[in-house]
């Protein structure tokens, strides 16, 4: 074999598709696929207070131009961060400067879902409290832990899910 026959990988690959294109379609998932990535990538950044909300602010716009989905995207990857059982004045900071919307209607869902999990709270601590006296445990050092309790773990997971579901779209 000679030298001169012997072709490497990459030559070997350009030849086979060198007659192949991708499609519109194609083309717009790998799009899609791509912003997704770097979409993902800026808001853990932002979450991580790698990235300031006016960075975050300039690369949405940046990539707007080129993709105008970037922006609903963005939105939907911070909404996806959201966790109402936390502090969430970060994601609400980045909604309302880089985005501009307005997230009142939200804030008050999660002040709602706080509310409803403390409810949960004082019902498991009266429960726990009441079953620890039926068997003779009690006094002023004995305070229950609703934290250690299943039942209120279940439910709290539950009442995310829920919220997750039902979460308002927030308005511009």
């Amino acid at each position: 074999m000679k030298m001169a026959e012997i072709k490497s990988t990459l030559e070997l690959i350009m030849e086979r598709t060198k007659n192949l294109t991708m499609t519109e379609e194609e083309k717009e998932n790998l799009q899609k696929k791509e912003s997704a990535g770097k979409i993902n990538g800026l808001v853990q950044k932002y979450l991580d207070r790698i990235l300031s909300v006016k960075t975050l602010k300039s690369e949405i716009e940046l990539e707007e131009k080129a993709f105008p989905e970037f922006r609903q995207m963005t939105e939907t990857a911070l909404l996806d961060h959201l966790q109402p059982d936390q502090d969430n004045r970060n994601i609400f900071q980045a909604l309302e400067q880089t985005l501009g919307i307005n997230t009142e209607p939200l804030q008050r869902k999660v002040t709602q879902f706080q509310k409803e999990v403390e409810v949960e709270k004082e019902k498991i601590v009266k429960t726990c409290g009441d079953a620890l006296k039926e068997r003779g445990i009690f006094g002023s050092a004995v305070i229950p832990n609703p934290a250690q309790d299943e039942t209120l773990q279940s439910t709290l997971q539950k009442m995310k899910e829920d919220f997750k579901k039902q979460r308002l779209n927030p308005q511009r």
